[in-house]
């Protein structure tokens, strides 16, 4: 079945080559298809966590399965550049062991953060950072380091923003689709205080016991436009636009605010310290968008998860051997590509082909148990 399906997807892929610019060049075009691939993780764990596929398996089912994702959010955004930069089968380790030393990542907190990129500092090689704080708070984003320490920024967040937001070169005509507004947070923050009687709508009905929250409440509840491209730009004109910042720049503007935020929030993990302003901008400053489950004033255990294990600052850092890595993300760009309906490819020449295409012949020559899962 293996060589039928590369044999099919070869016959779709005869194009003539015009180089790109290094990797970001793929990037920023499959940016604008964000959403659609955000699909494409959870595809992936299921079928590695439900299905337990081998890796030949994953690989395959993955190569012809169609991005038909909605919504944009951080951890989907990070696995498709991934995916771009080295192909599928590396995925398969970091998802079937995650949170296991075979996964590859460590924790890194502090100094400790700072101290992995001097260790790196003049390589000449391009490292890619995958990035994820997880436990009571969740982030995961990427950063990309090439010869000559120059460092770049990759980012989606869960209800605020798209990659294609991220990358692109203006916010005009962006909110609404790209940048929104938190429907998720306003739903998730009616339902916990409808338990007492009240709505974001009806604050001042609220009984006393939620005093330490009706701030917090109001702030969910008016966030519009204006605050929601304001809070981008904080961290989209400095780190945004697929701009590359020397390490200066990478370390004072960013690099030691993101060591000091991550050791800051350590100690308060369980306690009723709370959130502070300076936590709050600097956030903000880093990531584009506020954390939905942390306001200053408020306890930090108050709105933070107790289940989702230990707080830590995980960091993977993959190494690869040439400067723009040009052709294997050329082939990956193009796989990526080919599973999204109605695709054109800009960069390489020759007939434009439309996934409807590729998944049809996939879908007819791979009869597999795990197919008729994915189209289920």
């Amino acid at each position: 079945m293996s060589s039928i399906i590369f044999l099919a997807l070869c016959a779709l892929q005869v194009v003539t080559l015009v180089r790109a610019n290094g990797c970001y060049d793929y990037v920023k075009v499959l940016a604008k298809n964000d959403m659609e691939l955000d699909s494409r993780v959870d595809l992936k764990n299921f079928l590695i966590l439900e299905q337990d596929v081998t890796q030949t398996q994953f690989v395959e089912s993955m190569t012809i399965a169609p991005s038909t994702g909605k919504k944009s959010s951080c951890g989907n955004t990070r696995s498709w550049i991934c995916e771009l930069y080295e192909g599928l089968p590396p995925q398969y380790d970091e998802l079937k062991y995650r949170g296991m030393s075979k996964s590859g990542f460590n924790n890194y907190i502090g100094k400790n953060l700072v101290d992995l990129f001097d260790k790196n500092l003049d390589s000449d090689q391009v490292i890619l950072y995958k990035m994820q704080i997880v436990g009571p708070l969740d982030h995961v984003w990427l950063i990309e380091q090439l010869p000559g320490n120059k460092y770049r920024v990759y980012q989606s967040y869960n209800n605020a923003y798209s990659l294609t937001a991220w990358l692109s070169d203006s916010t005009d005509g962006l909110f609404g689709k790209h940048i929104i507004i938190w429907q998720e947070v306003i739903d998730m923050a009616n339902s916990f205080i409808s338990q007492f009687g009240c709505t974001l709508d009806t604050l001042d009905s609220c009984p006393n016991e939620l005093n330490w929250g009706t701030e917090w409440m109001a702030y969910i509840r008016d966030y519009d436009e204006e605050q929601a491209v304001a809070n981008f730009e904080a961290a989209w004109k400095n780190f945004g636009k697929g701009v590359l910042l020397d390490k200066t720049d990478f370390y004072d503007m960013y690099l030691y605010k993101l060591g000091n935020l991550t050791a800051g929030i350590e100690p308060m993990v369980g306690t009723t310290t709370p959130w502070s302003q300076q936590q709050h901008d600097t956030w903000i400053s880093l990531f584009a968008s506020p954390n939905p489950l942390c306001y200053p004033g408020v306890p930090f255990n108050t709105l933070t998860p107790t289940t989702n294990g230990p707080y830590e600052m995980q960091v993977k850092a993959d190494k690869f051997g040439s400067v723009s890595n040009d052709g294997t993300c050329n082939e990956n760009y193009k796989l990526l590509g080919y599973t999204i309906d109605g695709w054109t490819d800009p960069i390489n020449s020759g007939t434009h082909l439309q996934v409807s295409l590729a998944v049809m012949l996939a879908a007819t020559i791979a009869n597999t148990n795990v197919w008729v899962h994915l189209v289920e």
